[in-house]
């Protein structure tokens, strides 16, 4: 069972190190994408891995925003670098990521599953105004400061009343988080579909949090659609907020008793103490 994960990164040489390191071996490949803004935490990583043969690194590195359809490119370009060597399944992973069962225990219930799709599907329903208006700054770095988000959302406002641009047309529409664990031949439908139907991307110009949307979207309106499963395999705790809850050792019990293969996410500047302790309940 050959399996790749793509990795994106941004922060914690020591975390994402451990994590690289807990993954690699002949079976396992992993590549990352450091985000543009940190040359430090890239070049540390590819000199300590540079005598890795399971480990690769995304050279053409982009700076990834929030809510931009940067984190959808950099995606693409990690399946494409991936897909030339072949995977059985490949999975999209954050460097605040950790598994919480043994690599025997995912491949295991990769084998029961094959050729099955693991990500969230939902009806768009009340977030269509995301991908039908125009966010000149989505993919601005400074799109969460305060002038830029008062713009949004106005923007946001206005494209709930009126969804005005005509794009998209043909397609059933859904949304989901971003984090998905595909199957081998529906990434490789992806990457084709969108060689042979370049529109599809650029549709997504513009549009804000298209991470939320590209992937559901593209496959259940594929041949693949029957093989979904509404499931992202990743135990995510969430406080109300736009972003998750940050794991501490306080959730050690609940991440033990969750049928999840992965968590997200752990910080080694909150909590270093949880990120242990996981490490050595999935080695036991």
């Amino acid at each position: 069972m050959k399996q790749a994960f793509l990795i994106v990164a941004h922060k914690n040489f020591e975390q994402t190190k451990q994590l690289i390191e807990f993954i690699a071996d002949d079976d396992h490949h992993v590549y990352i994408h450091i985000d543009q803004k940190n040359d430090g935490l890239f070049n540390q990583l590819k000199q300590y891995f540079q005598s890795f043969n399971t480990v690769f690194f995304l050279e053409q590195r982009m700076s990834i925003n929030w809510g931009g359809l940067s984190q959808v490119l950099v995606t693409i370009q990690l399946l494409k670098q991936a897909s030339n060597r072949g995977y059985d399944f490949y999975h999209l992973i954050s460097g605040q990521d950790l598994f919480i069962k043994s690599k025997k225990e995912v491949s295991s219930f990769l084998k029961k599953n094959k050729g099955r799709q693991f990500l969230e599907t939902l009806d768009i329903e009340e977030n269509l105004w995301r991908i039908k208006g125009y966010y000149l700054f989505s993919d601005s770095k400074y799109n969460r400061t305060r002038p830029v988000y008062i713009i949004n959302n106005f923007l946001s406002k206005f494209y709930r009343k009126y969804p005005l641009r005509p794009n998209f047309k043909g397609y059933k529409l859904y949304k989901g988080a971003n984090w998905f664990t595909l199957s081998g031949d529906c990434v490789e439908y992806i990457l084709n579909y969108l060689k042979e139907h370049p529109k599809y991307m650029k549709d997504y110009k513009y549009t804000i949090c298209a991470d939320e949307h590209f992937f559901q979207t593209l496959i259940l309106n594929s041949p693949f659609k029957n093989t979904v499963v509404h499931n992202t395999l990743r135990e995510i705790q969430w406080n109300g907020g736009p972003n998750p809850k940050t794991y501490t050792l306080e959730d050690y019990q609940l991440i033990c008793e969750s049928e999840a293969l992965f968590a997200r996410k752990f910080d080694s500047e909150v909590d270093n103490e949880i990120i242990k302790k996981v490490y050595q309940y999935i080695k036991e």
